[in-house]
């Protein structure tokens, strides 16, 4: 029997979230996009001038973690911190929720942070400074719990950065030796561009379950939108396909299985939508559903989570949406 039920190799951030409005936008000329990064000097100086915040861990998949910890799921976590007090803050919500750590603390960078700020829309624009995010190697790699994992996670973040890719790599090698399950999550177009061939390559060696949405597919695949489902299916045995407000879509060989989006209560943040889904998807998984019921679970988990600011569910959402989708 596996010790872990899921492990995630990710990237340790902390969330600094802030309301502002267009005219703040203006004002100080920042670009809206949804995600860039910054230098340290930037990101100083953003936090000097944005308004009251809320701080709390962040990093994709250790978003997914956290939410399938709180629901009690044995989870793993694999990322790199610094004693300071953003490593502070992620190592105390990794524990809170008990997730296991099993990587040692460095001393010479800075945990990584990203400001985010939230428009009256409730879309988010990230400014992140990775600080040492990419400073895991395979020497921090605790091969012991990569060995006794069901599902191995990693994500395409990892990707632009060589030192950062062939830990990934690592850590695959022996999850998949081990008979683990390997999930991969294209993350953002940004990692994707100019490496598609070489993605597409790691994901037909390795990859069982992928998972995306429909503009990091086409960016993947140099496709446009409407061919995407077309194309995409074929890339892993099981392949997934967010499409917003449309739903979504899973692929297992000749079936496909259309999951009807969820209009949530109202609409605060999006940030963490697309990590709640994998949430939500890994845990249909995990606890034996069908692939349709474990995109129902994965739409649910997604729509609570915008229906409050931050990228980490509350057990009280998670719970009811597993509720509402028996």
């Amino acid at each position: 029997m596996k010790k872990f039920q899921v492990t995630a190799l990710t990237g340790a951030i902390v969330d600094i979230l802030s309301h502002v409005d267009q005219s703040f936008l203006k004002k100080y000329q920042i670009p809206k996009v949804q995600h860039r990064l910054i230098d340290k000097q930037e990101s100083e100086y953003l936090y000097s001038i944005i308004p009251q915040t809320i701080q709390q861990s962040g990093g994709s998949l250790s978003n997914t973690l956290s939410s399938l910890s709180s629901l009690g799921i044995n989870s793993c976590c694999m990322a790199k911190v610094f004693d300071d007090g953003f490593g502070k803050t992620f190592l105390h919500d990794m524990s809170a929720v008990n997730i296991n750590f099993p990587v040692s603390i460095g001393n010479n960078n800075v945990t990584g942070h990203s400001i985010i700020l939230i428009n009256p829309d409730a879309e988010r624009i990230m400014n992140t400074h990775l600080g040492g995010v990419h400073d895991l190697g395979p020497q921090d790699l605790c091969e012991k719990s990569l060995g006794s994992t069901e599902y191995f996670c990693g994500e395409a973040y990892s990707w632009p950065n060589i030192d950062a890719r062939n830990t990934l790599m690592h850590a695959v090698k022996i999850a998949k030796q081990a008979g683990s399950k390997i999930v991969f999550c294209l993350s953002a177009e940004g990692c994707l561009e100019g490496h598609q061939a070489e993605i597409i390559n790691y994901i037909k060696q390795n990859v069982d379950i992928l998972i995306g949405n429909i503009l990091e597919y086409k960016a993947l695949l140099k496709i446009n939108e409407d061919s995407v489902a077309q194309h995409a299916k074929d890339l892993a045995p099981i392949t997934v396909v967010t499409k917003g407000k449309k739903g979504s879509v899973v692929f297992q060989g000749a079936d496909a299985y259309d999951i009807n989006p969820v209009k949530p209560a109202k609409i605060v943040d999006t940030t963490g939508a697309g990590d709640a889904y994998t949430a939500g998807f890994l845990y249909g998984l995990i606890t034996k559903r069908p692939l349709y019921e474990a995109g129902r679970y994965a739409s649910l988990f997604a729509s609570g989570s915008i229906t409050q600011t931050g990228a980490r569910p509350c057990i009280k959402s998670l719970k009811s949406s597993i509720n509402k989708s028996i």
